[in-house]
């Protein structure tokens, strides 16, 4: 839980919803600090391992996903950031069946 909530995100004010196309994240609180979750179209773009701060992790997101906005998980990536946050709890979780798309690379990456 964040801040007390019931979601297992960050909440905040709505800059836009994810569109079709275009890069979306969210934070989320880890027992290891605040990860985040780039997707596009239902798939996952980009995961950032928890840092410290959520500025820290929110400025990290946002140089790997430029112009992404940070949008309402739709259920199969709050799907993700549940099985995360699980994760980092501790529990044993494989993430085989999560839709990656990892767009184009660097030829360093290729």
């Amino acid at each position: 839980m964040v801040f007390g909530q019931k979601r297992p995100y960050i909440r905040f004010e709505y800059e836009g919803r994810g569109m079709v196309g275009h890069n979306a994240y969210q934070l989320l609180e880890t027992a290891a600090g605040v990860a985040a979750i780039g997707w596009m179209d239902g798939a996952v773009t980009s995961l950032r391992l928890p840092a410290p701060t959520a500025l820290e992790t929110e400025r990290s997101i946002l140089r790997r996903l430029p112009g992404a906005v940070r949008a309402e998980p739709p259920v199969g990536i709050a799907a993700v950031i549940d099985a995360a946050i699980r994760y980092f709890d501790g529990e044993r979780i494989e993430f085989f069946e999560i839709p990656v798309d990892p767009g184009r690379q660097p030829p360093f990456f290729a």
